[in-house]
């Protein structure tokens, strides 16, 4: 009887957060719907590319390039932009437009924001399985209506299809954790299904492919079977690397390039140097890589080149790793915030600038103040996110297979930026995994608290 009753319980939580994910979508498809076409791309003599029901990306005009060279020459357009970006978020926009030209931006934007909604609410579903239970509606509260990851569904970019993504992959491995290892079955549906959203997501954007991948490889490890475990992380690779080796086929047929992308090396070099501190916003970035031979350097021997650098020089490599933690991890606003996320809609439509165009707001409260209560939100985030991998680490069983998958994402995408540029863009896409640490986090520290105080009270 009682594991009948906790399952009506765990259908009516759930049922609760799929009616908030559907209230949540439609709010979102009313905004949509509401918002005025915006000049995206101006192409002169009067001519651009308007967009409707979508707002413009930190890279829009780049994917939108993009988009115009795949409507005019097709799939193997010759045109540098596709291969110097990855060419998979302009051709996901194209085939869209297929449907319809006049309503691309309208379906981008709403396929976005139900992808986002329903992979909230599909690793709800399973959350509610493990003993963090009591915490899951307020997990699923705190990703879906968090301003910069929420609101990147309605503008121009991998981040948010990248953010969801990860977050279905966080679902899957939980629910193939929960499988009893001979149910064979479904342990092969579900490896298929994490590796293909896996490889969509490094279609959209390669670097992201390593974190993934290592979490699926964990997880599939994770069982007892080691013969079968081996053929399933085959069966893993094979089918993740065949979205971006479809780009590398797409790039050789239009311009004879043999890669996914040709941008890794420029932005290596970007946050590397001695004059710089790792941000893209530095005026004296950049090693000495490419000076004076910019057209006869491979994008590889950039990279090999940066890596030599970081190694050469270990003082200025350690200095600039953390400068680029702390941008990593910086706000989205305030004073403290670096990166490429000004069109963020947060921050271009949120209470923040009309807080900082508020007279009375500025003559109170001073740069000094915003800026200590900037580095506490920093200091706070990165504590609770520490203390919520170590509590669920420390669990046994599926929270502390959780736990370790969370965290090795974090950490894998973290060293990424260590080698590219400081950004806090690049947290877009595991600020799911973020957010539910740093909620296991804060909800322990409460809970300690409270027992104190308590203790003290007797």
């Amino acid at each position: 009887m009682n594991s009948i009753k906790i399952k009506f319980q765990n259908l009516d939580q759930i049922k609760f957060i799929l009616w908030l994910a559907i209230v949540i979508f439609f709010i979102k498809f009313v905004i949509i719907i509401r918002l005025d076409p915006e000049l995206a791309l101006d192409l002169g003599n009067g001519n651009g590319v308007f967009l409707k029901g979508i707002l413009n990306g930190s890279d829009g005009e780049n994917y939108l390039n993009g988009l115009l060279a795949l409507i005019n020459d097709g799939i193997f357009s010759p045109e540098q932009i596709l291969s110097y970006f990855p060419a998979g978020y302009p051709i996901l926009i194209y085939l869209i437009s297929k449907i319809d030209q006049d309503y691309t931006f309208i379906f981008l934007s709403i396929i976005q924001s139900l992808i986002f909604s329903y992979s909230v609410y599909f690793l709800s579903k399973y959350l509610i399985q493990t003993k963090l239970k009591k915490y899951t509606t307020i997990i699923f509260l705190m990703i879906i209506s968090n301003p910069t990851l929420s609101l990147s569904s309605i503008i121009i970019g991998y981040e948010s299809l990248t953010a969801s993504g990860s977050i279905l992959i966080i679902a899957l491995l939980l629910k193939f954790k929960l499988l009893k290892d001979k149910d064979v079955k479904n342990q092969v549906k579900i490896v298929l299904g994490a590796s293909t959203i896996c490889g969509f997501i490094s279609f959209l954007q390669p670097r992201l492919i390593l974190g993934l991948l290592v979490i699926i490889f964990i997880s599939i490890l994770s069982k007892e079977n080691i013969k079968r475990s081996f053929i399933l992380i085959v069966i893993s690779t094979c089918v993740t690397i065949i979205f971006p080796a479809s780009l590398v086929y797409r790039n050789y047929q239009a311009t004879g390039l043999k890669a996914v992308s040709t941008n890794l090396g420029t932005t290596m070099n970007l946050g590397a140097g001695e004059n710089t501190k790792g941000s893209y916003w530095d005026k004296n970035k950049g090693t000495k890589c490419v000076d004076g031979r910019r057209e006869n350097i491979s994008d590889s021997e950039i990279v090999k080149c940066v890596l030599k650098w970081y190694i050469d020089n270990p003082k200025k490599t350690f200095e600039l790793f953390v400068y680029k933690s702390i941008y990593f991890w910086s706000p989205w606003v305030g004073p403290l915030a670096e990166g490429t996320t000004g069109r963020n809609p947060w921050l271009r439509y949120g209470p923040y600038k009309y807080l900082s165009e508020n007279n009375f707001y500025n003559l109170f409260i001073s740069e000094r103040i915003e800026i200590i209560s900037s580095l506490i939100w920093q200091i706070s985030t990165i504590f609770f996110l520490g203390a919520g991998a170590l509590v669920l680490i420390r669990m046994k069983s599926i929270e502390a297979f959780l736990g370790l998958i969370l965290a090795v994402l974090i950490l894998i995408n973290w060293g990424i930026t260590l080698l590219t540029i400081g950004d806090n863009r690049f947290r877009i896409p595991i600020s799911g995994a973020s957010i539910l640490l740093q909620i296991i986090g804060i909800s322990i520290v409460i809970k300690n608290i409270r027992k104190i105080l308590s203790n003290k009270q007797k």
